[in-house]
């Protein structure tokens, strides 16, 4: 499935998503690919720069000093996961320039194969769950800045109770541990 992220004066991003029995949860060579972009002459030309990434699972939560691992521009614009009852592919989203605006998300809509099959939502920052399959995009106010995201799919596809423990506990983490990012990085700009 195809996501594309836009600005109103034509900055453009897609990522691509899905799922195969043979991909893992990790970055996969074969199914993978990542995006690696150099932010910094966009940002020193004073450019509206527009990013849309999927975060590696095994990124989320690592630091490198008191930074991050996660980059704007580093990530992947296509993630294949491996199939399961709950599926999660994390979605950040770049924006830099001085002016706040409106960033629109779209999908296939009603038509995209999969969507209502696997109740393919897309949860905001502040936790609004939208059917993915009920409507084909959502526009949000931006400021400079990362914006996460979540996209999640819920299927029938057969595994062990303990499996989808595990995978309600690592996406309960990872909401978790956004939060408190969001939170330091807060507290990093009020030191200012």
């Amino acid at each position: 499935m195809e996501i594309e992220v836009a600005t109103a004066n034509g900055a453009r991003s897609k990522v691509l998503l899905g799922f195969h029995p043979d991909a893992t949860d990790g970055y996969d060579e074969l199914f993978d690919v990542q995006l690696r972009t150099s932010t910094q002459p966009r940002l020193e030309a004073g450019e509206v720069t527009l990013f849309a990434y999927f975060v590696d699972p095994g990124d989320i939560g690592k630091t490198r000093g008191d930074s991050e691992v996660i980059e704007p521009g580093v990530g992947l614009s296509k993630s294949i996961i491996a199939p399961k009852s709950v599926m999660i592919w994390p979605l950040q989203i770049f924006y830099f320039y001085f002016q706040p605006t409106t960033i629109n998300i779209t999908w296939g809509g009603s038509g995209e194969t999969g969507l209502r099959e696997f109740g393919m939502e897309l949860i905001t920052p502040s936790g609004d769950m939208i059917s993915m399959a009920n409507v084909s995009g959502y526009s949000f106010f931006a400021t400079q800045g990362i914006h996460d995201f979540i996209v999640r799919g819920e299927g029938s596809l057969e595994e062990s109770d303990g499996e989808a423990q595990l995978i309600a506990g690592a996406l309960t983490a990872y909401v978790l541990s956004m939060a408190i990012i969001l939170w330091l990085r807060r507290l990093r700009r009020r030191r200012k």
